[in-house]
């Protein structure tokens, strides 16, 4: 039976100090291997001389080196068995320990049945492409590996514990030679300790551990008080105008002038650190980041700015702060589980009521007026000319005739104003009967120009009650204005879309929704809320920022006798 055992990670130098490395998938029977025989045993490896200079194992002669190796290779066996016996494994090594005492109980291990974490064995003489890709991007590492690196001294185990990676692998321990034969010291890595960055915990001789216990232990369970370092990307907040519900602090002098000292800090956020630390046994060190910086954004030479680049630096510990889960940002921070969630939303302002003198044009709308007045326009030169053709087949009122009169005659029947009335001035009869005349001389004659004022009456008839009854309805209930509730309403408007930061852009601009991509074109960064409120209250903007924030502002600092100057849109479509 054929077991996969080890990847074969041959690290390789020559003279010049530069190297390569070489992947090798390897399989060998499930058997003791009493002659390792590096060039014909299913796999192989290259012997390469050292840098001139560089003795790879001070050995004193070939029988201590031998019990060294032997000594090293039984230490790394009996680790693998009790402490990597559920772990993939994978060998990296140089030709300071290209020694068959040293792989051959390696080899000899079966294959585990089942894979519960990656052990990598590190065999290094010459550490420096070690500590180089300890330093090289966040990606190339497994943080959460089980790291077993043997190294010439205490310092190069110090390097590789202080690097950019070390500081954020929890199981990192390292060999190197104690001081007589075929003794070796184990130590781990103290993550958050300040300045002690290794500590010894075991001391191997010959077959067997004589002080020390388990090496890769939970290390994390309890930081011995350790003080942790964490950076609050949160929202400042001051008496004046309260913000930000989940996680925020109160900046205000005792005298209540804001100076921008911090009274006490609050919200959901803050409380699971605080329990955290209790249960974990540490304590908190806040910092606030630099102004005009917070979530930060990968620059172009690859950096990151705000609390991503101080996290990457190790410059800080924890970062506490509402963060979105994008691809980019899994390859450089480590998430905590998620105890909340948050959807993002627009905040536009609410608009006002719509002026009480407007009431007399709310009963009908836009178009409707344009086809009264279409209709007023047109109904009087028809009145005219119907006139004058009544004219030519007989007898027909001469004033109708006239364009003008016809327009007012018309005019006078959309607001229901009879025309020709009968008025008493008060004089004799001679008067009475001269306005009967009058009056008598402004009705139609002909049948044609009868029927035509006779539609034209029940029009106006029916379109002066419609607009009576609906002007009385909007008296009595108040008409809400025209707003923007959708993505496509917004996508129509052109309104500029603002928020703090270009985060939002580049999620706009990656969105699948058309209307919602869009928006992008009209995104515009700022580095504070407070540059974006005022022109969200002129109605030239709307704000995009999680929907608790936006709702905590619109509650307390936009509102007035109940009523909010600052309203959230819907989401859909």
């Amino acid at each position: 039976m054929r077991i996969p055992i080890i990847m074969w990670v041959m690290w390789t130098a020559a003279g010049d100090k530069t190297g390569k490395i070489i992947l090798q998938n390897t399989t060998v029977s499930h058997r003791n291997v009493s002659n390792l025989d590096l060039k014909h045993q299913g796999y192989s490896a290259t012997s390469l001389r050292h840098p001139r200079g560089h003795i790879a194992t001070p050995l004193g002669s070939e029988e201590q080196g031998e019990e060294w190796h032997g000594s090293l290779g039984r230490m790394l066996t009996h680790i693998a068995v009790r402490e990597m016996s559920q772990c993939n494994l994978v060998m990296a090594y140089d030709s300071g320990y290209e020694s068959q005492h040293v792989l051959q109980p390696l080899l000899a291990l079966p294959n585990p049945r089942q894979v519960g974490c990656r052990g990598y064995l590190l065999l290094l003489s010459r550490p420096t492409p070690l500590l180089t890709l300890s330093e090289a991007r966040p990606l190339l590492w497994d943080y959460r590996g089980r790291y077993l690196c043997v190294l010439p001294s205490r310092g190069d185990l110090e390097k590789l514990a202080g690097s950019l990676k070390g500081r954020k692998t929890e199981h990192l321990a390292g060999v190197i030679k104690g001081e007589s034969v075929g003794a070796w010291q184990v130590y781990v890595n103290q993550l958050y300790r300040g300045d002690q960055l290794v500590g010894r915990v075991a001391t191997w001789r010959g077959r067997r551990f004589i002080s020390g216990g388990a090496i890769y232990r939970d290390r994390v369970a309890d930081l011995k008080g350790t003080t942790l370092k964490v950076l609050c990307v949160l929202v400042s907040i001051n008496l004046s105008s309260l913000q930000s519900p989940s996680s925020g602090h109160l900046a205000s002098s005792t005298t209540g002038s804001l100076n921008g000292s911090v009274l006490f800090r609050y919200g959901t956020d803050i409380g699971v650190l605080d329990t955290i630390a209790r249960v974990m046994n540490f304590t908190v060190r806040y910092e606030e980041p630099p102004q005009g910086e917070r979530w930060g954004r990968e620059e172009e030479n690859g950096t990151w700015s705000g609390m991503m680049g101080r996290l990457a630096r190790n410059e800080v510990d924890i970062g506490l702060v509402d963060l979105y889960v994008t691809h980019v940002r899994i390859g450089i921070l480590d998430y905590t589980t998620p105890y909340d969630s948050e959807l993002s939303c627009f905040m536009a302002r609410t608009e006002p009521p719509l002026p009480r003198w407007q009431a007399l044009a709310f009963p009908f709308q836009g178009t409707t007026w344009m086809a009264i007045a279409v209709g007023l326009v047109v109904a009087g030169p028809v009145l005219a000319l119907l006139a004058r053709g009544s004219a030519l087949c007989g007898d027909e009122e001469a004033s109708l005739q006239s364009l003008g009169v016809s327009w007012y005659y018309a005019l006078g029947l959309h607001c229901c104003e009879a025309q020709g009335k009968e008025q008493e001035r008060g004089g004799g009869r001679g008067e009475l009967e001269k306005d009967k005349s009058d009056w008598s001389e402004k009705i139609p004659r002909m049948q044609s120009t009868r029927v035509f004022v006779a539609t034209l009456w029940i029009y106006t008839i029916i379109l002066t009650i419609v607009y009576s009854t609906n002007l009385t309805a909007f008296l009595l209930v108040a008409k809400p204005p025209a707003t923007i509730e959708t993505i496509k309403d917004l996508h129509a408007s052109g309104l500029e879309v603002s928020g703090v930061g270009k985060f939002y852009g580049d999620a706009l601009g990656s969105a699948s929704d058309p209307y919602l991509k869009s928006l992008q074109q009209k995104f515009r960064a700022y580095v504070e809320a407070a540059e974006i409120f005022p022109r969200v209250l002129r109605g030239s903007a709307v704000m995009i920022q999680n929907s608790p924030f936006l709702e905590f502002v619109a509650a307390t600092r936009f509102a007035t006798r109940g009523q909010s100057r600052m309203r959230l849109m819907k989401v859909t479509g």
